[in-house]
């Protein structure tokens, strides 16, 4: 055993997942022999089948984590690889900062082989998870992606592209070469149990422009939060199809621009994927207890840096 340091394997699985049940998990994972040789792992199996939230699954992530906090040294997730960045950013946040290694991952992240149809065969997947468990057993602290060259911090502001840094900003953990090489220390490792918050929308809704031009404000009853997408620029007249009464993301080619009673604001600072992880966030602390965001507007708090404030637990 080259890593005595115990991490833990977490995979998020059900029907949309790469293994379908807890057994399924573990038994391949025993049966990976390199990574046992290498590693002490103990899998995970996070079961997204029963629920109808999008992202349920990462505030289970999220409570494991934080539950099983002082038993590893460090965590890897693996994730779907459909919404792998947003998935990513919402677990950020939730989780806070962090001083152990939180390697997140996706076998089509990375550089691997593929079949006829174009899927990521499972010799990528294990060249990905032997990566990420080797970033899970080093010195630094973090919640960080595992891309097909580097270990980068997951970086929620436009300094990065779709919220990976770029390798010549130099601002990666490590470079993927022969294995993981970790490069960079400025990110310390505390050991000290982060404080968690899980609290999201429970209904906010991700539609496309088209959809909205046909629905009426009926259509959103019940929503907390909806996120507008196109791949065009929207007009400022999109205002007028909004809901008057709801916080609305609009994510387009002409930048990122939050709605809420009547107030546009745009939302330069954060990637794509960063801002609607972080409204779906917001949204959710808006309409829990925590005082300090009942303050102030959901367009205001999309602007605050929660990089280094401490919110109330919710787990």
């Amino acid at each position: 055993m080259i890593h005595s340091d115990p991490i833990a394997v977490i995979t998020v699985g059900g029907k949309k997942g790469e293994f379908a049940t807890s057994a399924a998990f573990t038994t391949w994972c025993k049966d990976f022999f390199e990574l046992q040789m290498i590693f002490t792992v103990e899998p995970i199996f996070v079961d997204s089948s029963g629920s109808s939230h999008q992202f349920r699954a990462m505030q289970q992530v999220a409570r494991r984590i934080h539950r099983e906090w002082n038993r590893f040294h460090g965590f890897v997730v693996h994730v779907p690889d459909q919404d792998f960045l947003l998935q990513a950013d919402l677990l950020a946040f939730m989780l806070g900062t962090v001083g152990k290694p939180v390697i997140v991952m996706a076998a089509s992240a990375t550089a691997g082989e593929q079949n006829e149809s174009g899927d990521y065969t499972p010799s990528a997947l294990r060249a990905s998870l032997l990566n990420a468990a080797q970033a899970a057993t080093s010195e630094f602290g973090g919640v960080a992606l595992l891309s097909s060259e580097h270990v980068v911090p997951v970086v929620l502001s436009v300094n990065s592209d779709a919220g990976i840094v770029q390798s010549a900003t130099k601002q990666y953990i490590g470079r993927v070469d022969f294995g993981v090489q970790i490069a960079n220390p400025s990110f310390p490792r505390i050991d000290t149990k982060p404080v968690v918050n899980t609290a999201i929308g429970e209904a906010v809704p991700v539609i496309d422009i088209d959809t909205l031009n046909h629905s009426s404000s009926s259509s959103f009853g019940g929503a907390e939060g909806i996120i507008v997408t196109s791949s065009d620029p929207l007009p400022l007249s999109v205002t007028s199809s909004l809901p008057q009464d709801v916080p609305v993301l609009l994510v387009s080619r002409n930048g990122i621009h939050a709605y809420d009673h009547g107030q546009l604001a745009s939302i330069d600072q954060l990637t794509p994927c960063a801002a609607q992880a972080k409204f779906i966030w917001v949204v959710g602390q808006m309409k829990s207890d925590t005082p300090i965001l009942k303050e102030h507007s959901l367009t205001q708090w999309m602007f605050h840096d929660f990089t280094h404030e401490i919110l109330p637990p919710m787990l």
